[in-house]
């Protein structure tokens, strides 16, 4: 986990780093907010799309743009399991 800390790092201060979907989606996801928020059978949809996601593991060169956009497809991903959908960039960029 602490590798892809230092990536998003990276990323953040303008360079490239290889990040799958599986990576991004551990480090824009926050699983205990979403149970929290989210009624049991919301967020079992949404955990089953977030499990789905982590089997991509298929590594890309991302910059900043990338990465945001990759972010953003996956929030949407999620939240489109349970019905929802979400501004996630703005999210992100908190």
């Amino acid at each position: 986990m602490i590798h892809l800390l230092w990536k998003g790092a990276r990323i953040r201060k303008g360079k490239k780093a290889k990040l799958s979907n599986a990576d991004i989606a551990m480090l824009v996801i926050n699983l205990p907010d979403r149970k929290r928020d989210l009624e049991p059978d919301e967020f079992k949809a949404y955990y089953e799309e977030y499990k789905r996601i982590r089997t991509e593991t298929e590594k890309i060169i991302t910059d900043y743009n990338l990465f945001m956009d990759r972010a953003e497809k996956i929030q949407n991903r999620c939240a489109y399991a349970y019905g929802n959908s979400v501004n996630s960039r703005a999210v992100i960029r908190d």
